[in-house]
This record gives structure tokens, C-alpha cells and sequence, in this order.
């Protein structure tokens, strides 16, 4: 950063006190990437009146650059002990706060393609199933039906509110697939 004095006159005593003397732009960086596979952008150091502009840019071009190759992920990679430690988690290794939720609303709303039209609550698995299957024809579950509390999912008819529901995902690097 480099400072300019700003001349002015004496301040008004029925105005803020704060007293401006100097502005402060910016004249260069100095910028290095590191990627979490250790792959390095960089070091990039620029100099000149237009630092701040020249910054923005070469962060704009390589986030495309880095986003393309985002583009790619690399599937997870869990070894047998990685599943079983998986599989027993209760508390998340980030925040330490219990994966297993006492009640959960397992549900999303219906609403008919065609019309727009709510029709009822369904659990995401089923949804994304009849999705899936879907052909173009109306689906015979999806017409318009409102109902003040719903308790079932409108496709399987099992619960929405499922007890002692283990909220747990497997978090990965995209980049190396490593855990």
C-alpha cells in the first residue's frame, strides 16, 4: 500500500471528529495458489499504479482454470477400514455434533408438472424414483390434493418424520479422492 497525504481544512466542531490525513491505494502483491494435491499457481508478482485490477483479473483467470479442472472429480476413495469407520460415526469429525437426529422430516413437496399444483409431501428417494421412471404421462399419485398434516409419503406410504435418523455423508477432496 502506499499512503498520499490528503490536505483539507479544519474540521467542522459540529461534525464527526475523525480527521482523514492519509488514503491508502494499492501498488502491488504478491500472489501464490496452493491446491490441496499441493499443485502450485504461481507465485505472481505485479507492480503498478493498476495492482488492484491487475489482481481481480488473475483471479478471475485462474478460478476458470481451476473450476475445469474441479470439472473432473476424482471418484472417492475409501479403503475397508474408511466404510467401517463410516458406518460406526456418530459424531461429525468436523464439529463434533451427533449425526443421529432424534426425529427427522424425511419429506419434499409434490407439485404436478403439468399444472404447478401442490399435491402432497414425498420422501426425496421416491421422488427422485418416479423421476427417474417418469415417461411424460401423468403420474396417477401426482394430482392436486391439500392436506393439512400429512404424515405418509404420497409413493410409498411410509412415514416422513423417520426416528433416530443418522445424517451422515462421506466428505472428500475432488481432487485426489482422498477422504
Amino acid at each position: 500500500m502506499r499512503s498520499k497525504k490528503i490536505h483539507g481544512c479544519e474540521p467542522s466542531p459540529q461534525a464527526s471528529l475523525t480527521v482523514k490525513t492519509e488514503k491508502h491505494e494499492p501498488c502491488g502483491f504478491a500472489c501464490i495458489i496452493v491446491r490441496s494435491d499441493g499443485v502450485l499457481y504461481g507465485p505472481f508478482n505485479y507492480r503498478g499504479e493498476d495492482a488492484a485490477f491487475v489482481f481481480l483479473n488473475w483471479l478471475q483467470q485462474h478460478e476458470r482454470q481451476i473450476r475445469a479442472e474441479i470439472e473432473n472429480k476424482r471418484p472417492l476413495v475409501m479403503t475397508d477400514e474408511d466404510w467401517q469407520s463410516h458406518r460406526n460415526a456418530n459424531d461429525c469429525h468436523i464439529c463434533n455434533k451427533s449425526l443421529v437426529k432424534h426425529t427427522f422430516l424425511d419429506s419434499v413437496s409434490v407439485h404436478n408438472p403439468y399444472t404447478g399444483l401442490y399435491c402432497g409431501q414425498g420422501h426425496r428417494t421416491c421422488i427422485f424414483a418416479e423421476m427417474k421412471k417418469f415417461t411424460g404421462q401423468p403420474h396417477e399419485k401426482i394430482k392436486p390434493a391439500i392436506k393439512p398434516k400429512q404424515d405418509k409419503c404420497i409413493f410409498c406410504a411410509a412415514p416422513l418424520i423417520v426416528a433416530n435418523y443418522k445424517d451422515c455423508v462421506k466428505d472428500h477432496d475432488h481432487i485426489t479422492g482422498v477422504l
